[in-house]
Parts: C-alpha cells; structure tokens; sequence
C-alpha cells in the first residue's frame, strides 16, 4: 500500500473517531449532559480555588502542577480510548 493512502486512511480513521466523540458529546442524552455540566464545574472550581492559592499564599507551582499532570493524564487516557 502506498504512504499516501496508509496517511489518508489515519487521517480518515482519526475524523471517523472525533466525529464519534462529537456525537457521544452533542447526544440529547440528559445523563451526559448532566456529567458535562458537572465536569465543567470541577475545572471551574479547580482553577478558582489555585487562583484564591496564588493571591492568598503564593502557591503558584500548585495549579501549574495539576496542569503538568493532568495533561499527561489525559494524553495517556487518549491512547487508550
């Protein structure tokens, strides 16, 4: 098989699942919903309560930790999905 067509067929695969997930997301499903309001609000609260540590006790490095590992927790949960 060709490289161009192995590529297009990855970049083909890769649309496919971000449109999967999309639909997962934009379903009309009350359950999901619910789940991403309250994901949203734990990042809300998550990112206030570092910004109440940075004014109050100068605890910087705590928010930019949680960035640091969130990330590679989400890189890692990613692969796996």
């Amino acid at each position: 098989m060709p490289a161009s067509r192995a590529k297009r067929l990855d970049s083909a695969r890769d649309d496919y699942h971000k449109s999967r997930i999309l639909r997962f997301l934009m379903n009309n499903n009350p359950t999901k919903r619910i789940w991403i309001y309250l994901s949203a609000f734990g990042v809300c609260f998550a990112f206030l309560s570092w910004m109440q540590d940075i004014f109050a006790h100068g605890f910087w490095w705590k928010g930019t930790l949680a960035a640091l590992l969130g990330f590679v927790l989400y890189r890692a949960v990613i692969r796996k999905v």
